[in-house]
């Protein structure tokens, strides 16, 4: 999985949230709006990148082409990329540059540079939402604005419960 030293993306089970930190191909950092949360039209499944934003549009066409082994996209960055999918219908899912094979994921669970303090927020109680806005808080790799998607509602599924936060 992606670790490098930007972006922090968490899920709670309810809400899919990641920070809008990223770093240009020469080398610029910048909190403009970066998608790294994509809901496609058809709603068919969430998908959130961390290594490369930019590669979220090819991710998903090899994603939704079932990921033909011989058509993974490749990244020239240290690290590569971390691809979090939840499916419509399914349980959540991870591919990475590295391993770009289906692995179930469960929640809480994190990815990027500031996945650990996401990590203990959730562990804690804390929503997605609560996790990445504290690593933003804490992690020089995280900032910018909170992108927060309601799972549920996103993919056009009965709303879940809130969830109680503690912090």
């Amino acid at each position: 999985m992606v670790e490098g030293t930007l972006t922090t993306i968490a899920c709670c089970g309810r809400l899919l949230c990641a920070d809008s930190r990223s770093q240009t191909s020469w080398g610029i950092i910048t909190s403009e709006k970066v998608k790294k949360i994509v809901v496609p039209e058809d709603k068919s499944a969430i998908y959130a990148v961390a290594g490369v934003a930019a590669l979220i549009t090819p991710l998903i066409a090899w994603h939704k082409a079932k990921c033909p082994p011989a058509n993974v996209p490749v990244s020239n960055i240290e690290g590569g990329w971390s691809l979090f999918v939840w499916p419509r219908a399914g349980v959540p899912e991870l591919y990475t540059s590295q391993a770009p094979y289906k692995d179930i994921c469960e929640v809480p669970f994190a990815m990027g540079s500031g996945m650990e303090i996401a990590l203990g927020v959730m562990d804690h109680g804390g929503s997605a939402h609560e996790a990445v806005k504290i690593a933003m808080r804490r992690h020089t790799g995280s900032g910018g604005e909170p992108y927060v998607v309601d799972i549920a509602k996103a993919l056009g599924l009965a709303p879940l419960p809130e969830q109680q936060t503690y912090i």
